[in-house]
Protein backbone atom coordinates (compact mmCIF):
# COMPACT_ATOMS: atom_id res chain seq x y z
CA UNK A 1 0.00 0.00 0.00
CA UNK A 2 1.36 3.39 -1.01
CA UNK A 3 1.86 5.98 1.75
CA UNK A 4 0.79 9.59 1.17
CA UNK A 5 1.16 12.78 3.18
CA UNK A 6 -0.93 15.90 3.65
CA UNK A 7 0.43 19.16 5.11
CA UNK A 8 -1.60 21.71 7.05
CA UNK A 9 -0.59 25.18 8.27
CA UNK A 10 -2.40 27.84 10.29
CA UNK A 11 -1.69 30.95 12.32
CA UNK A 12 -3.69 29.73 15.33
CA UNK A 13 -4.24 26.32 16.89
CA UNK A 14 -8.03 26.37 16.50
CA UNK A 15 -7.78 26.86 12.72
CA UNK A 16 -5.28 24.02 12.46
CA UNK A 17 -7.54 21.69 14.46
CA UNK A 18 -10.47 22.56 12.20
CA UNK A 19 -8.48 21.82 9.02
CA UNK A 20 -7.20 18.50 10.41
CA UNK A 21 -10.65 17.43 11.61
CA UNK A 22 -12.19 18.18 8.20
CA UNK A 23 -9.57 15.96 6.57
CA UNK A 24 -9.90 13.15 9.14
CA UNK A 25 -13.68 13.02 8.67
CA UNK A 26 -13.07 11.86 5.10
CA UNK A 27 -10.26 9.44 5.94
CA UNK A 28 -10.97 5.82 6.86
CA UNK A 29 -9.63 5.05 10.35
CA UNK A 30 -7.54 2.14 9.07
CA UNK A 31 -5.80 4.47 6.57
CA UNK A 32 -4.39 6.85 9.22
CA UNK A 33 -0.72 6.09 9.88
CA UNK A 34 0.59 9.04 11.93
CA UNK A 35 0.26 12.77 12.64
CA UNK A 36 3.33 14.97 13.18
CA UNK A 37 2.87 18.39 14.77
CA UNK A 38 5.09 21.46 15.06
CA UNK A 39 4.97 25.04 16.32
CA UNK A 40 7.43 27.52 14.84
CA UNK A 41 7.85 30.85 16.65
CA UNK A 42 8.14 33.63 14.09
CA UNK A 43 8.30 36.92 15.96
CA UNK A 44 7.30 38.74 19.11
CA UNK A 45 5.53 42.08 18.82
CA UNK A 46 5.71 44.58 21.60
CA UNK A 47 3.08 47.19 22.29
CA UNK A 48 3.50 49.52 25.26
CA UNK A 49 -0.26 49.73 25.80
CA UNK A 50 -1.38 46.16 25.25
CA UNK A 51 1.67 43.99 25.98
CA UNK A 52 3.55 41.23 24.17
CA UNK A 53 2.06 39.25 21.30
CA UNK A 54 3.98 36.20 20.11
CA UNK A 55 3.48 35.11 16.51
CA UNK A 56 3.76 31.45 15.53
CA UNK A 57 3.03 29.10 12.69
CA UNK A 58 1.28 25.82 13.55
CA UNK A 59 1.86 22.92 11.17
CA UNK A 60 0.81 19.30 10.96
CA UNK A 61 1.77 16.47 8.65
CA UNK A 62 -0.67 13.58 8.29
CA UNK A 63 0.69 10.31 6.94
CA UNK A 64 -1.94 7.97 5.54
CA UNK A 65 -2.37 4.94 3.32
CA UNK A 66 -3.39 6.08 -0.16
CA UNK A 67 -5.54 3.22 -1.37
CA UNK A 68 -6.46 3.21 -5.04
CA UNK A 69 -10.02 2.21 -4.14
CA UNK A 70 -10.55 5.24 -1.89
CA UNK A 71 -11.14 8.66 -3.36
CA UNK A 72 -10.85 11.38 -0.74
CA UNK A 73 -12.26 14.83 -1.48
CA UNK A 74 -9.22 16.67 -0.14
CA UNK A 75 -9.12 20.38 0.62
CA UNK A 76 -6.68 22.35 -1.54
CA UNK A 77 -3.06 22.46 -0.47
CA UNK A 78 -2.27 25.87 1.10
CA UNK A 79 0.19 28.06 -0.77
CA UNK A 80 2.98 29.52 1.39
Amino acid sequence: MKKKVRMFEARDIESLEEKINEFLEQLAVEDLVDIKYSIVPEAISMDTETGVYPSASYTALIIYNGRASHSYDLPPVPQF
